[in-house]
């Protein structure tokens, strides 16, 4: 079974020169992280592993996706299935 939606991974793009896409490859090596997570944490959000969250993170995603969902005034239900029978499907 995929991941509920509210969990699924997109991808949001933006214009940078290649002076620019240098400057924040460094600044992210600088500090530890890829550019991603650089990116991720530069806006307040977490950092996220590159490949296939355990079970412990995707917990925490679960959590963080369901409050997320609440303060900006969505139903968190309807971006999970009814029960977590996608958890034991994702073990």
């Amino acid at each position: 079974m995929p991941l509920p939606r509210a969990l699924t991974r997109v991808t949001i793009s933006f214009q940078a020169s290649y002076a620019e896409h240098l400057k924040l490859k460094k600044l992210a090596r600088e500090a530890g992280m890829s550019l991603g997570n650089y990116l991720r944490t530069g806006r307040g959000l977490p950092e996220r592993p590159a490949g296939r969250p355990s079970i412990g993170q995707l917990e925490r995603e679960v959590d963080e996706a369901w409050n997320t969902l609440k303060e900006l005034g969505e139903n968190p239900g309807d971006y999970f299935p009814p029960d977590d029978s996608w958890m034991d499907d994702y073990r």
